[in-house]
């Protein structure tokens, strides 16, 4: 939206809240502006003109429509010098959501217009622009005006992914619609992350001992959720088109075309495409909880499939899995075509890399825990582990601490509540070479 645009809805805004008369339109118009410019006394009294016949019925965009095409608002608001200010901004009669809405139901906070949204929010008006870079093109490059600082992870086999972390003001709007309109909706049972009670762990639990495991993972599972699919998560939920949009614009994001460059592509495990559009940056308040929000429904489909093949499904994040009973080797590669027609009718897609079907007599992992009689760790991983927790107590901390950890004592002590979650029994061993260690 442009500002010129913006001005025109404020005003129009403004017009809606009240009687249809030159002089309480010209009121509430220069309430809004700060300022009564003999222009407005012209618009208001046109406005009375045009729309004297049909002012309950008139819609907020018409209204908007012909204040963005009147002569007079066009010669004010075209010269930089005389740019306009919004003061004040109206809450115009809007339809409270009806009591089966997803917003009544669930005690979200009921926000009818865009001003009240701006309010909600504790923002300026131009401050709540901003946030959503309502001003400005997509930026060439990162600058101290960006709302988001960037960092390239590395994953294995020379791979990166982009985190898109959010700066203080925004993160501060985003933490507030994350606790008081995402938090509180139900989430799937299909889905283990980002939820709380739920981890990697009760992911793994659901497939100990079974016969056959198939795992997909869903290719750039965050970039690939752009605008729209956002926005129909807030429009369905019952908040009206012009908050709905506010609120997914506040919640995705473009990436610089300087930043989408480095590392070099082909260093890059993702299709950099999906960064020139607004899409969920991974690292925002926001995000994991859209995520799941937007795959739902692909949940459900899957969910429904492996059910009625007397299967189990489950999701964690981006790492699908589906395990039950043998297949042979032509059933196995029916199935995965098929969960991947349905990823992709549902607007994702599979990394057909990492499909795997791995069977009970291999040694079966989900997302890096064993699970073939029992959700175990990995014996290499627990022995290196345990050889570290030797290492400090023999040699003390700081020799083991190759990576400069800051909270080296804080950093060993999570691994092995991680660990206890996975095998308490196990941990004991690991439990009691930490108790010899002397920290500094």
């Amino acid at each position: 939206m442009s500002y010129r645009r913006w001005v025109a809805q404020c005003l129009a805004g403004a017009f809606k809240a009240g009687d249809l008369t030159d002089a309480q339109l010209n009121s509430r118009g220069a309430k809004t502006l700060g300022e009564s410019p003999q222009w407005l006394a012209v618009l208001a009294k046109d406005t009375v003109k045009q729309f004297k016949h049909a002012w309950q019925s008139s819609h907020l965009a018409q209204v908007t429509l012909f204040i963005l095409q009147h002569s007079e608002f066009k010669l004010a608001s075209c010269f930089p010098q005389s740019k306009l200010i919004i003061r004040y901004v109206y809450l115009w009669p809007a339809n409270i959501p009806p009591s089966d809405s997803t917003i009544m139901q669930l005690g979200l906070p009921i926000i009818p217009t865009e001003g009240e949204l701006i309010r909600w929010l504790n923002l300026s008006s131009n401050d709540f622009l901003w946030l959503q870079n309502v001003f400005r093109t997509r930026p060439q490059s990162q600058t101290k005006m960006n709302h988001y600082c960037y960092t390239w992870i590395s994953k294995k086999q020379g791979q990166y992914r982009l985190i898109e972390a959010p700066k203080e003001c925004l993160k501060r709007v985003q933490k507030r619609i994350y606790q008081e309109i995402l938090k509180p909706l139900p989430q799937s049972g299909y889905v283990h992350g980002f939820v709380p009670g739920r981890s990697i762990v009760s992911h793994a639990q659901l497939h100990v001992g079974q016969a056959l495991i198939l795992k997909f993972d869903l290719q750039d599972f965050f970039p690939s959720i752009h605008y729209r699919k956002v926005y129909a998560q807030f429009s369905g939920l019952g908040y009206s088109h012009e908050v709905a949009r506010s609120l997914a614009a506040l919640c995705t994001h473009q990436t610089p075309r300087d930043i989408v460059k480095q590392p070099s592509p082909k260093c890059v495990d993702a299709d950099l495409n999906l960064y020139n559009q607004r899409h969920l940056p991974q690292g925002a308040p926001t995000s994991p909880m859209l995520a799941n929000l937007a795959a739902r429904h692909l949940d459900k489909r899957l969910g429904s499939l492996a059910h009625k093949l007397g299967y189990r499904y489950s999701r964690y994040a981006d790492d699908m899995v589906i395990s039950g009973p043998r297949l042979s080797a032509n059933a196995i590669g029916r199935f995965q075509d098929k969960v991947g027609a349905i990823v992709l009718e549902e607007g994702f897609a599979l990394n057909t890399r990492k499909n795997r079907a791995i069977k009970h007599s291999q040694r079966q992992q989900v997302t890096h825990i064993v699970v073939n009689k029992k959700t175990n760790i990995k014996r290499e991983e627990f022995d290196a582990f345990k050889a570290l927790l030797f290492n400090c107590a023999r040699f003390g901390p700081a020799s083991q601490n190759k990576d400069g950890i800051t909270h080296f004592k804080a950093h060993i002590k999570g691994k092995i509540a991680h660990y206890h979650g996975i095998n308490p029994q196990k941990t004991l061993k690991l439990k009691r070479l930490f108790s010899l260690i002397e920290w500094p």
